[in-house]
């Protein structure tokens, strides 16, 4: 099976027994650092859920507001809210509706299914 992809070289026919690995290794560490982050915006959601219920949706709600740039409000949230900056990120590019929507026991849910599908990666 072949599938076109956008490689740092161009668009490219992939062949998934032979090219992928060649994708693979080209992009391991930068796979492994989303995998790592995706991870740790999960816990720090869970965390700040459990700590402060919603409450802390209006820390969120005021940073686009402030006349800010991305980088300052991700700074903003980073320290007000004692989160890192993936997870600042992660918040201020997420829509509120899709913000409230969330609970702590739907983050633990993706949290856990988000480690039971990392634990099929190792070996």
């Amino acid at each position: 099976m072949n599938v076109n992809v956008v490689t740092k070289n161009g668009l490219s026919a992939l062949s998934f027994k032979t090219d992928f690995n060649e994708v693979l290794d080209e992009n391991f560490s930068a796979i492994c650092d989303a995998i790592a982050n995706k991870g740790i915006v999960l816990k720090e959601l869970l965390n700040l859920f459990e700590e402060q219920g919603d409450e802390f949706l209006e820390i969120v709600w005021l940073a686009p507001g402030l006349g800010r740039s991305a980088k300052k409000n991700e700074q903003f949230l980073s320290e007000g809210l004692g989160i890192s900056q993936q997870t600042a990120h992660y918040l201020l590019n997420t829509s509120f509706d899709t913000l409230s929507s969330l609970n702590a026991k739907k983050v633990q849910k993706m949290l856990d299914d988000y480690k039971a599908n990392i634990g099929k990666l190792v070996i």
